[in-house]
Formats: structure tokens, C-alpha cells, sequence
């Protein structure tokens, strides 16, 4: 686990039976390249990708535990709503569940294409639905993200990202972040638990069955293990951190126009220049290279 510790430890909940499917952020860079191929050749672009991941020295570590990698070429966006954005989407399974996993995947890829035709919200949110229940998220989180998507579509709510920063910001799960991620704490507050795993919105910040999840993961790792889960559920949470200080950059251009910028502008703006400065490096960081800054920032601390 040394060489990927923020991949791997994203394996960990298939091997303690917590779900059959992982979409981690993932160390195959080389399949970038087959992306262009997307719109016009998929069952090439999905072969390529995987003949390269199978050269990897980490799929031969999946192989030997049980699993295995399923690429499924996406061309709609997964977080802009009709956005056509070709991807090649990497997700770990276990294998005696792959033929099934790969059925459920098959309906995501014909609800893309209906989505895009038909400009149909309804399509859109029936893949966030299956996806989220291939990854055994709990339904109540399912429901609530879709729901959420539906209202801010029609402009009746902001959407689940959004929502998550403001619960966030109104329980003060940003407050010791940047003294945890200085210094990771051998006791992480529980409600970090809810973001078990990367790009996962709870139904809300104290959800107890995603809560649940993170913890019963914690509880089955060896001591080393839970050290790298300590340091992956602050990089989780620094993660939507981001995203809001990514917003409040943004208002303070615009100006304050929501209730959401007037939350932002009024956290933000009561951090000190240093811890600001830490911020803006931060984001710098992982928008180069997301799994890069993780697997960096949890071996620093693995001393």
C-alpha cells in the first residue's frame, strides 16, 4: 500500500465487505491517452485502457486480492448535468461480481446517451442512482443527492455540493481542518466518518448510516492501515474545503449575491493571510494532481 496509499486504502471497503465496487481516484495515467477515442471508437478506447492497466504493478496487487478493474467509457459529465465530457471511468470490483457490476454499468452507458438526445433530467438522475447503488452508498445519501440535483436543475434549490459546503460550514467541520491536516489527530472527529470515500456528498454531515460506513471500515484496518485512513478522511473533507475556498475566491470577484456567497465570504474572510496562503497552495496542488498531493501529503505522515 506504500506506493498508492490513497488508492488502496479505497480498496479496503471491498475487502471488508462494505460494498463489491470502489470508483477510486486511480494511478492508471497512462490511459489518459485514449480519452480522444471516446466519441469515436469506445469498445477500442475501453480495450486499450485496460490492456494498459493491466501492465500496471498495482492491478497485479488487485489480482492477487480478488479483484479487478472494469473501464467504462463515459461521455456525459458527472458534474455538469448535459455536459458531453469523454472520460474513461475506473472502477475496482471485486471478481466473481464483475460480470454483474459490468450488466449495471451497460444501463449507465444507454442512459447517457437518452440523457444527451433527450435532454432528459430524469435519465441523468437515474445514473447517479444506479452508480450510487453499484457503490453501495446508503439510499437515504442516493436519494437526497438526486433529489437535490432535480431541484437545483430547475433552479428550486442549490445543488448537493453546494447544500454540503453550507451544512459544513454551519457545524464548523471546517473549523480545526487545517490544524488536523497539519497534524493529523489520532482521534478524528465522527463526523468525518460521513465522507468515507473521495466525491461522496452525505444526505447531511451527520448521516448516521454514512457515518456508520466510515467507522466500520476504521475498525477493520490494522493499526497502520487506520493511520492512512485517519489522513485520507481529513484529505476527504479537505476536499469540499476546497471547493468552497474555490467559491469564495470566486464572490469576492462577483460580490455577494446568495446566501451561499454571504456563508463563504464570511468564513473565508476570518482566516488569517497564512492560513489563506496554505489554501491557495493547497488547491494549486491537487488540481495538478489530485492522487499525486494525497499519497505524498499520507506517506509524510506515515513516519
Amino acid at each position: 500500500m506504500n506506493g498508492n496509499p490513497a488508492f488502496h486504502i479505497e480498496i479496503e471497503r471491498i475487502k471488508v465487505n462494505l460494498t463489491d465496487c470502489v470508483m477510486p481516484t486511480h494511478p492508471f495515467k497512462g490511459i489518459a491517452k485514449f480519452r480522444s477515442l471516446v466519441l469515436e471508437d469506445p469498445s477500442f478506447a475501453k480495450r486499450s485502457a485496460e490492456y494498459e492497466i493491466r501492465k500496471h504493478d498495482d492491478y497485479a496487487k488487485l489480482i492477487e486480492d480478488g479483484l479487478d478493474v472494469i473501464v467504462v467509457p463515459s461521455v456525459l459529465s458527472r458534474v455538469l448535468t448535459f455536459e458531453v465530457t469523454p472520460d474513461l471511468i475506473v472502477y475496482v470490483c471485486r471478481l466473481s461480481k464483475k460480470k454483474s457490476i459490468e450488466k449495471k454499468l451497460d444501463k449507465i452507458k444507454a442512459l447517457e446517451v437518452k440523457a444527451i438526445k433527450k435532454r432528459s433530467i430524469e435519465d441523468r438522475l437515474k445514473i447517479s442512482k444506479i452508480e450510487g447503488e453499484i457503490l453501495n452508498y446508503p439510499q437515504c445519501c442516493i436519494s437526497r443527492f438526486t433529489e437535490l440535483k432535480r431541484k437545483s436543475y430547475f433552479n428550486e434549490s442549490p445543488p448537493p455540493e453546494t447544500v454540503t459546503i453550507l451544512e459544513c460550514l454551519e457545524f464548523n467541520i471546517f473549523g480545526n481542518l487545517l490544524k488536523y491536516f497539519l497534524n493529523p489527530p489520532r482521534e478524528i472527529p465522527q463526523e468525518y466518518f460521513a465522507f468515507f470515500t473521495s466525491n461522496f456528498y452525505p444526505c447531511n454531515v451527520n448521516c448516521s448510516k454514512a457515518i456508520s460506513i466510515g467507522i466500520k471500515l476504521y475498525e477493520n484496518l490494522d493499526d497502520h492501515k487506520q493511520k492512512i485512513y485517519r489522513c485520507k478522511l481529513i484529505l476527504n473533507v479537505l476536499s469540499i474545503f476546497i471547493s468552497a475556498y474555490n467559491s469564495y475566491k470566486f464572490v469576492l470577484k462577483r460580490g455577494v449575491k446568495t446566501e451561499f456567497g454571504k456563508a463563504v465570504m464570511d468564513f473565508f474572510s476570518k482566516l488569517s493571510a497564512e492560513d489563506k496562503s496554505r489554501l491557495e497552495k493547497i488547491s494549486k496542488l491537487i488540481a495538478l494532481d489530485q492522487l499525486d498531493f494525497e499519497n505524498r501529503y499520507i506517506l509524510m505522515h506515515l513516519d
